[in-house]
């Protein structure tokens, strides 16, 4: 929402009355008002013309939760989190609290590591795909080979 406030801001600062000293800016943005307003005025009638203000505002509401929504699912998908659900919390969640909850528990899963053979995410400290079973590789620093098996228990150990 403040990223909206700031874009509204800086599109209407400077705004002018008079037709030779309207801006680029200022002419597009009354262009795409004028086309909404026309929009809703065309479906509406002139008796609902008081609502345009309220369906612009829904709109752009929409709008915002898509673009939101758009880009959890993607985030999500390549974390190898469960896409859909964190696209629901974060598009149904009032004042966008589920898109907080997200960006805190998120943090933890590292994106764009994915199964060679399958495609699916996978984590840096997986052996094998969980999707498929195909092994992985690793490079050097990741795991330790010694005498022809792999420790993937690390370098300090199993806590007991």
């Amino acid at each position: 929402m403040a990223a909206l406030v700031i874009i509204s801001i800086l599109l209407t600062r400077n705004l002018q009355v008079e037709p030779e000293n309207i801006s680029k800016r200022q002419l597009a943005l009354e262009t795409v008002i004028g086309v909404i307003q026309d929009f809703f005025k065309d479906i509406l009638g002139e008796k609902g013309k008081m609502y345009i203000p309220y369906l612009m505002s829904v709109a752009i509401y929409i709008g915002v939760a898509v673009t939101m929504g758009v880009m959890v699912y993607r985030d999500a998908k390549a974390r190898g989190m469960e896409p859909w659900l964190w696209t629901l919390i974060s598009v149904f969640a009032p004042f966008f609290i589920g898109l907080l909850v997200y960006l805190a528990v998120r943090s933890g899963k590292k994106p764009g590591i994915t199964c060679p053979n399958c495609k699916g995410p996978v984590q840096p400290d997986y052996l094998c795909c969980p999707q498929c079973g195909a092994r992985l590789k690793h490079s050097d620093g990741d795991l330790k080979e010694d005498n022809g098996t792999i420790d993937a228990i690390g370098k300090d150990g199993m806590d007991t």
